[in-house]
């Protein structure tokens, strides 16, 4: 069975049996009387089929147009009370023998187009509250998609827009990384160039520092080592001369210098 069959069936009378079970005895005397007056125009069973098919024709469209506004409504609430109202009178009058078994062609066909009328007109009526209701159905699932369409594209430019922020975030976290790579690059740089320099001044001071004390070494080397001449004696130094005379080397310059002065004495 499927669920429209299932739907149409059971559940919606099940429905209608507990939302308002006085109509299930109202319909059930409906079916009576409407039986009753078609037994005249087709057999039995199909006289109790009509009758069924009407009520159930009117009570489907009332729960399948539940809550639709339109005129067919009021339209199937109409007809399904003219169909019972019309179909009790005929049959009330023939009981009463007011029809004769062979009326006359005019109210045969008056009493035909009563008959089908009745039953057309509910058959009609309740088919197009059905549609109404399936169409008021498919607007609200189409209104609902469109909603949850829409919720899903707000949601779709609102993760877009969180990672364009994350991506920029990120690009900017990136561009301060090498800003700082290439500034401590820079500072390694410029330290690099300051020791370098820093050495460069210290050689050069240890190069003068040597040369100045390679002169001085030479200066007394040359100094110590000058032969001298003291009292008509040649010595190799000064210091030489003054251990022959058992003086200091400071005494014996200081006669070399008075001695010069006199004469008596060359370097």
């Amino acid at each position: 069975m499927t669920t429209t069959t299932f739907r149409a069936f059971v559940r919606e009378p099940f429905d209608l049996a507990l939302g308002q079970p006085h109509q299930l005895l109202i319909s059930s005397a409906s079916v009576a009387i409407v039986a009753a007056e078609a037994a005249t125009i087709v057999p039995y069973p199909y006289n109790i089929l009509l009758a069924v098919g009407a009520e159930w024709a009117y009570l489907r469209g009332l729960i399948s147009g539940a809550g639709v506004r339109t005129r067919w409504a009021g339209a199937l609430n109409v007809s399904a009370v003219a169909l019972v109202v019309l179909y009790g009178s005929l049959w009330g009058f023939r009981g009463f023998h007011l029809i004769p078994d062979a009326p006359a062609p005019w109210a045969a066909v008056l009493l035909t187009i009563v008959h089908i009328g009745s039953i057309g007109a509910v058959t009609i009526c309740s088919a197009m509250l059905h549609r109404a209701g399936m169409d008021a159905l498919q607007a609200e699932r189409r209104a609902a998609a469109d909603r949850e369409t829409r919720r899903a594209e707000e949601e779709q430019r609102y993760q877009d827009e969180l990672q364009r922020r994350k991506d920029a975030q990120q690009l900017d976290i990136d561009r301060a990384w090498k800003l700082s790579q290439i500034q401590i690059e820079a500072e390694k740089q410029q330290a690099a160039v300051v020791l370098e320099r820093d050495r460069q001044r210290a050689a050069l001071r240890a190069i003068r520092a040597t040369a100045t004390a390679t002169a001085l070494s030479a200066s007394a080397t040359a100094t110590t080592r000058t032969p001298i001449v003291y009292d008509g004696v040649e010595y190799p130094s000064i210091q030489a001369a003054a251990n022959a005379h058992g003086i200091t080397r400071q005494a014996m310059s200081k006669r070399l210098r008075v001695a010069t002065r006199n004469g008596s004495a060359t370097e």
